[in-house]
């Protein structure tokens, strides 16, 4: 039986935590084999992924003065990690050929230029004492194995494979926590619970699969950076707020697999595998680097999971107010992020749709956003982006093509006479060496965007700052976890009943594509931004009021309808280590309405009127 992870609140106290290396994923040995740990010692397999802790997601301080050079930096980190892809081999010849040490030698060079970069953040932004020792903490990856490995033979009689036994992990006490940090922590807990159920269910649905090692490397080294990650994200919403985590935190990462995980596979698969006579049929092989084919979910399987919102207290504000802003027909596209990389081309590594403000890019200030034209028709010079939808279908006969290709023009090839079948074929030419091949196929034009600004149920609204931004959701789902996950996938007639976190939704013929994002709405009252782009705004709680010394702000919804050729063809674009994974969508927003619009905003929603288009 799986041990269960349990909270035990405390008051406030005073317990100090001697962190593992960068989330425990750091050096380790006994003394006389100072080596790498689990996920450096295995193999590189097809499809495995480099894995560093999020820098920025960490970070406390960002002075005003030092946010163009930090910006810089951040990008700078997510270059390197790309750029490791490109030494360490991919396909399955380059594997066979490549030594045991060259993956690790490729994450000591890699760990070498992080140290380097991350130390240039400390001293930019001037942190010191403990802050600037948990940054200097980040600087070593790790190497995790593909979400489903490939062309692994199965277990021979007497060997391990998975199926057997149940995952077995350390029991999480958490005592004296702030209050500030309870619900961050409630949520961790949760989490880890859910990697154990998760890894659970890998472990039943993986018997036959693999060899000796195959549970290890698939299954209980992925989860121990899960936990380690999790673990980490529990310390730091701890000592945010004052307090301190017990001592040895980071020793509860690991598990094993008990009663049963390493008895012998009693029935190989029968040659040819599949249903019954071994089937003529043979599964596809996965795409490298994802989306992975249980990455999909057909909808129409899913039980319905929505619940309803919060009921209006009498007291809330029940108006809406909507912007038309068109769906990139412009066709204003770059991978930069002016959040979180100001100032730095590429800072994203992935494609971005734009729509309202004209000419937005990692350049763009507050002084040229308020002079900028925009696509909004009622003048709202707000920027709304979020990262492109491709379809990985070069043919338009239904059948994935392997991500990974370059594709200079950021459309899965030249723009032929066929351009227009299952894309659009107006998305401009990237320079190469800004190029990001693991994001290929077809840029898809939405068919629909609706922009809609809503009340607070317990209260009324307050205007939103100019320049406030607001990022929703996690790029980076698979190294950070899910505590900022944001993602919501559904298709047309299923909204109201079923949305979807992390999986794909395949949408039945006749209904379209949808994606949702509702942002954040509570606002801490005085900051337009905040070091991790974060802790100035706030979900609404339960009830939906705001946390004490928040206060509601207008609550943008914005959804966004496709329609895509039918079966598991589609990906969002992705940092190369996100696998394309569903959970890793997120919307970013840069409030730029004048006074004037954002108070008339403002006066509908409170009056409980729905104005616009």
């Amino acid at each position: 039986m799986a041990l269960v992870t349990a909270l035990v609140v405390g008051g406030g106290g005073a317990v100090v935590i001697a962190q593992q290396a960068s989330a425990g994923w750091g050096r380790g040995g006994d003394g006389q084999n100072q080596g790498w740990s689990r996920g450096h010692q295995a193999a590189w397999q097809p499809g495995g992924t480099i894995q560093c802790p999020d820098v920025g997601q960490n970070m406390e301080e960002l002075p005003e003065e030092a946010r163009t050079d930090v910006g810089q930096l951040l990008a700078n980190l997510d270059q390197q990690v790309a750029d490791a892809y490109g030494q360490i081999p991919t396909d399955e010849a380059e594997v066979a050929e490549a030594e045991p040490g060259d993956s690790r030698q490729v994450l000591s060079e890699l760990e070498s230029q992080r140290e380097e970069t991350i130390e240039g953040i400390v001293q930019a932004t001037g942190v010191e004492g403990g802050q600037a020792e948990r940054l200097r903490r980040m600087s070593p990856c790790q190497v995790m194995p593909p979400a489903n490995p490939v062309d692994t033979a199965p277990p021979a009689d007497g060997e391990s494979g998975g199926g057997g036994g149940s995952v077995e992990c350390p029991e999480v006490q958490v005592s004296d926590v702030p209050a500030a940090a309870q619900a961050e922590v409630d949520r961790e807990l949760a989490n880890l619970q859910r990697q154990i159920e998760e890894a659970n269910e890998r472990l039943a649905s993986s018997a036959g699969e693999g060899g000796p090692n195959f549970v290890d490397n698939a299954i209980l080294g992925p989860l121990q950076s899960k936990r380690s990650a999790a673990l980490d994200r529990i310390r730091i919403a701890i000592e945010r707020q004052g307090g301190t985590a017990p001592a040895g935190l980071q020793d509860l990462s690991a598990c094993e697999v008990g009663e049963g995980g390493d008895a012998p596979v009693d029935t190989p698969p029968e040659e040819g595998g599949g249903e019954e006579g071994g089937g003529e049929e043979e599964a596809p092989p996965p795409v490298s680097g994802g989306p992975f084919p249980e990455d999909f979910v057909d909808i129409t399987t899913v039980t319905p999971n929505v619940t309803p919102p919060p009921a209006n207290n009498g007291a809330g504000s029940t108006g809406t107010f909507s912007v038309d802003c068109g769906t990139n027909e412009e066709g204003q596209f770059n991978s930069d992020n002016v959040i979180v990389a100001p100032g730095v081309s590429n800072g994203a590594h992935h494609l971005h749709d734009y729509i309202g403000n004209i000419g937005v890019d990692a350049f763009a200030t507050d002084e040229s956003m308020a002079a900028a034209e925009t696509t909004c028709t009622n003048g709202d010079q707000s920027t709304y982006y979020w990262p492109v939808l491709r379809v990985l279908d070069e043919d338009g006969d239904g059948s994935i093509d392997a991500a990974g290709g370059h594709n200079g023009d950021h459309n899965g090839g030249g723009a032929g006479d066929d351009a227009g079948q299952i894309g659009r074929d107006d998305v401009p030419p990237i320079d190469d060496p800004l190029d990001n091949a693991h994001n290929s196929g077809r840029v898809l034009e939405p068919v629909e965007v609706s922009l809609t600004f809503q009340g607070n149920a317990t209260s009324p609204v307050v205007d939103m700052p100019r320049f406030l931004r607001i990022i929703t959701g996690d790029a980076k789902t698979l190294t950070n976890g899910t505590a900022n996950a944001n993602a919501s996938w559904s298709c047309t007639g299923f909204e109201d009943s079923v949305q979807l976190t992390d999986k794909y939704p395949l949408c039945p013929e006749g209904s379209d594509l949808v994606r949702t994002f509702d942002f954040q709405s509570c606002w801490d009252g005085v900051n337009s931004d905040s070091a991790n782009h974060r802790t100035h705004v706030a979900f609404a709680q339960a009830d939906g009021s705001c946390q004490e010394g928040f206060q509601a702000i207008p609550q943008l919804v914005q959804r966004i309808v496709y329609d895509v050729p039918q079966g598991p063809v589609f990906a969002v674009d992705s940092f190369p280590e996100q696998l394309h994974n569903p959970s890793t969508d997120h919307g970013d927003f840069i409030n730029v309405m004048n006074e004037q619009l954002m108070a008339e905003a403002v006066a509908c929603i409170n009056e409980g009127r729905e104005c616009g288009p």
